[in-house]
């Protein structure tokens, strides 16, 4: 039976730079499942920033975790436009379907045992704003496909109000969380120590694993298909 699970995060790179690491944390997670002889696949709704859907985010995976799936099922949206998706979207005249997201996602992971799904921005992040006042947000996106999320996050000092609204939002939206992924680990740092002790404390939710410097990534608790050994 396929799995998936989505890859949320506390934001997102300024125009088009280095973000919190969600598509690091999908590259590690897919290595990781596919050490355990799952056969995996990803899928990406909106990639923006780029015309090119093997130089975007989505490219870049495929290429990272030798996955074999067709380029043209890595995303349904292409925005060159380094912006939010609703923006993208408006510009273009381009509404993001909700509908074709699922379609597209569910073609995809039929046909693998494990399916990670990478977000655009954080889980409020809009996909689309209609004039009539209807939305395409990320959360409704993750509701109708069913899934549940890992927070990523970075670990540096300014992260701790970004992660707990994150999560305190899913949680009044009745998003499940799968755990929350701190991103640029340093596991003798205080600052990193401190975050992940806090996270935990008071979001109420498990780090389930960290990354360092370089993309390593440390399973600290099991999650979605991945134990510790």
């Amino acid at each position: 039976m396929s799995q998936a699970l989505f890859i949320t995060g506390t934001g997102a790179g300024l125009f088009g730079g280095a973000g919190v690491g969600k598509t690091t944390a999908a590259i590690a997670i897919l290595q990781a499942l596919a050490d355990m002889s799952y056969d995996t696949a990803y899928y990406k709704p909106v990639v923006t920033g780029t015309d090119s859907i093997p130089e975007s985010d989505a490219g870049r995976v495929r290429a990272a975790c030798d996955l074999e799936q067709d380029v043209l099922t890595l995303t349904s949206y292409v925005f060159k436009d380094a912006v939010s998706p609703h923006l993208a979207a408006a510009q273009l005249m381009q509404p993001v379907d909700q509908e074709m997201i699922g379609a597209d996602f569910a073609s995809v992971s039929l046909l693998h045992d494990a399916t990670i799904v990478e977000g655009t921005g954080g889980i409020i992040c809009p996909y689309t704003l209609y004039a009539d006042g209807r939305r395409v947000m990320q959360a409704d996106v993750v509701k109708a496909l069913g899934l549940a999320s890992v927070i990523v996050a970075d670990s540096g000092p300014d992260t701790l109000n970004a992660t707990l609204l994150t999560a305190g939002y899913m949680r009044a939206h009745d998003l499940p969380i799968a755990g929350v992924i701190l991103n640029h680990f340093d596991a003798r740092d205080l600052v990193c120590q401190d975050t992940l002790a806090t996270i935990e404390l008071l979001g109420d939710t498990d780090v389930v694993a960290t990354i360092a410097e370089g993309g390593a990534m440390t399973l600290r608790k099991p999650f979605f298909l991945l134990e510790q050994e």
